[in-house]
C-alpha cells in the first residue's frame, strides 16, 4: 500500500489524495482508464425523446473519452449505436439527421435503426460476409425519469447508483420539466475536473465564498449525506425562500429544504430546487482545464422570475475563482495532502475513498 495514495475510511484520521493527481498527466490517463470508461455519462433528458431527427451523433465524454456515438430514434424509442462505419471507421453522422436508415458517406454501407448491416456495394464476392462484425455496436441506454445515460464498459448497475436519489425524490415532480436552452450556460474553467468536484463538494466554503447563497439557506443546519456511489448535501431554508416540494412518505417530508446538491461519481451533479433542476456535467479536458455544462430543467408550473432569483450564475463565478486559485495552489513545491473537516467535509472524504478504491487500491495505477 502506498501510503501517499492511501484514504483512511475513519476521517477523523485521514488525508486528503496527493497534489500530484491534480497536477500530472500520467494520473489523468489513469482516471480515464479507470474511473470513465466504466462510468455512465448523462445524454440529456426530453430533448433526445422530443427531437425532429431520428440520428443524433454524440461523444461519450468530450474532450476526455470522445467514442462516437450515435442516438438513433425509431418509432419513439431511443438506443445508442457506436457511429463508426465497420467497413472503413468513417464516422457515419456527422450531424443531426433524419433519414430513415444510417449510411456511410465514404463507400456506401448502410445499416438498420437497430444498428444491424443492411447492404454494402461492390462486396457480393466477399466470402462469410456479412457476420454480426459487420453490426454497429449497441451500447446500453438507460432512461431515468427521462433522463438519459450510457456506458462503454458499465461495472456498476445505474438503477442501484441513483436509488438514493429516487428513495429522497421519488415523488419529485418530473414530469413537469422541460429543457431550457436559453437558461443553460457551458463554463470553462482553468483548473483540473477533481479540485472542482472537491469545491462541489462541500459547503464549509459558503459562508466565506457565497454571500448571496448564504443569505438563502442556514448553513448551521447544512448537511452530508453519504451513500456508496453518490452523495448529497442538504440546504435548508431560510424565511421566505421556496422549498423543494416534498410529499409523505419522502425522507424529509415537513422540512423546507432550499436545495438538494447531488453528486453521482465520478463526474455528475443533479440539482433539485422548487422550480426545477440543474445538472451539471463535468467534463475533464487537460490536467488544469475542465468545461462545465449548465443544464436547465425547469418545471412548467412555475413562474420564470422563481429562477431568476437563484443567482446560480454568479455562485458559479464565485466557485471558479476559488477552484482556479487552488489549482496553482497544488502546483506548488511546498503543499502536498491535506486534512479533512470531520464535520464539514464527509462529501469530499468519500469520493477520495472512492477514487482509492476504485483506482489506487491498485498499486499498478500508481507511478514509481
Amino acid at each position: 500500500m502506498n501510503e501517499d495514495f492511501y484514504i483512511d475510511p475513519d476521517i477523523h484520521q485521514s488525508y486528503t489524495l496527493p497534489a500530484s493527481v491534480y497536477t500530472q498527466q500520467q494520473y489523468f490517463d489513469v482516471f480515464k482508464k479507470e474511473l470513465f470508461l466504466p462510468s455512465w455519462q448523462w445524454l440529456g433528458g426530453k430533448e433526445w425523446s422530443d427531437s425532429l431527427y431520428t440520428q443524433m451523433p454524440h461523444s461519450f465524454l468530450p474532450g476526455c473519452v470522445d467514442e462516437p456515438l450515435l442516438i438513433v430514434r425509431n418509432q419513439n424509442q431511443l438506443s445508442c449505436l457506436s457511429n463508426v462505419c465497420t467497413h472503413r471507421a468513417k464516422i457515419l453522422v456527422e450531424s443531426p439527421s433524419a433519414k430513415p436508415f444510417i449510411s456511410c458517406g465514404y463507400h456506401g454501407r448502410c445499416f438498420s435503426p437497430d444498428g444491424r448491416f443492411r447492404s454494402m456495394p461492390e462486396f457480393e464476392a466477399a466470402q462469410d460476409f456479412p457476420s454480426s462484425k459487420d453490426d454497429l455496436k449497441n451500447y446500453p441506454l438507460s432512461s431515468w425519469n427521462d433522463f438519459y445515460f450510457t456506458a462503454l464498459q458499465p461495472k456498476y448497475d445505474l438503477n442501484t447508483i441513483l436509488a438514493p436519489i429516487h428513495q429522497h425524490l421519488s415523488s419529485f415532480p418530473y414530469d413537469s420539466l422541460r429543457p431550457e436552452p436559453n437558461l443553460s450556460k457551458t463554463y470553462h474553467v482553468r483548473a483540473n475536473w477533481l479540485a472542482y468536484c472537491d469545491n462541489y463538494l462541500e459547503g464549509f466554503h459558503i459562508p466565506y465564498v457565497h454571500p448571496t447563497l448564504n443569505k438563502a439557506i442556514t448553513y448551521e443546519d447544512y448537511e452530508v449525506r453519504v451513500f456508496d456511489h453518490c452523495n448529497v448535501q442538504i440546504a435548508r431554508c431560510k424565511p421566505g425562500q421556496k422549498p423543494v416540494p416534498l410529499q409523505k412518505g419522502d425522507p424529509d417530508f415537513g422540512q423546507n429544504i432550499y436545495a438538494y446538491y447531488w453528486f453521482v461519481y465520478p463526474n455528475f451533479m443533479i440539482n433539485f430546487y422548487h422550480w426545477g433542476i440543474s445538472v451539471n456535467w463535468v467534463l475533464p479536458k487537460t490536467t488544469d482545464e475542465t468545461e462545465i455544462r449548465f443544464l436547465t430543467y425547469k418545471r412548467n408550473d412555475i413562474p420564470d422570475s422563481d429562477f431568476a432569483d437563484t443567482a446560480l450564475d454568479l455562485t458559479e463565478i464565485e466557485d471558479e475563482a476559488v477552484v482556479e486559485s487552488v489549482q496553482k495552489g497544488l502546483m506548488s513545491l511546498t503543499y502536498h495532502r491535506g486534512r479533512f473537516s470531520p464535520t464539514r467535509e464527509q462529501g469530499v472524504h468519500a469520493f477520495h475513498r472512492f477514487i482509492y478504491t476504485e483506482v489506487f487500491a491498485d498499486s499498478e495505477n500508481i507511478a514509481p
